[in-house]
């Protein structure tokens, strides 16, 4: 991608990462939702989760994490070595986060990439949003011991 047509478009961008996670803070729900797109996809990267399409379904994934961090008492907070770029009406936003809970110790950290697009009255909305934790994955399940043969034969 080009750099940024202008200063405007850039700061646009970042001020809507910004926003996102100030959101996600604050358990603000509508106004978290209302920086995508009608038909956004949201990949929550975590093991087992689907992709998320539309308002709907990316306000369904957001009211059940953000009770989740609510209860645990964590936040996220933004590195400052993010970057961001765009090139006619799309732009990409990337960095890395940090999820600190109450005494401030580190829950987790990862990276995160936007794409976003300028909307017809100027705004820049998110069109596709994902993260990836740098936590390793979850082990797999232990496999069941394999029943004794011999146990298993017919009586002859």
């Amino acid at each position: 991608m080009e750099r940024l047509e202008s200063l405007e478009d850039r700061l646009a961008i970042q001020d809507l990462n910004q926003r996102y996670a100030v959101h996600v803070d604050l358990h603000e729900i509508d106004k978290w939702v209302d920086l995508f797109t009608q038909d956004a996809v949201f990949d929550e990267r975590e093991f087992g989760t689907p992709l998320m399409t539309g308002h709907d379904a990316i306000r369904a994934l957001v009211e059940k994490e953000s009770a989740g961090m609510q209860a645990a008492g964590v936040m996220i907070e933004l590195n400052d070595d993010d970057k961001a770029a765009a090139s006619g009406d799309l732009g990409w936003h990337s960095g890395s986060y940090v999820v600190k809970d109450a005494s401030g110790a580190v829950v987790d950290s990862g990276n995160y990439l936007a794409v976003m697009q300028k909307q017809a009255d100027g705004k820049w909305l998110m069109i596709r949003d994902t993260w990836n934790s740098d936590r390793p994955p979850p082990a797999p399940p232990a496999a069941e011991p394999a029943a004794d043969a011999a146990a298993e034969a017919p009586a002859t």
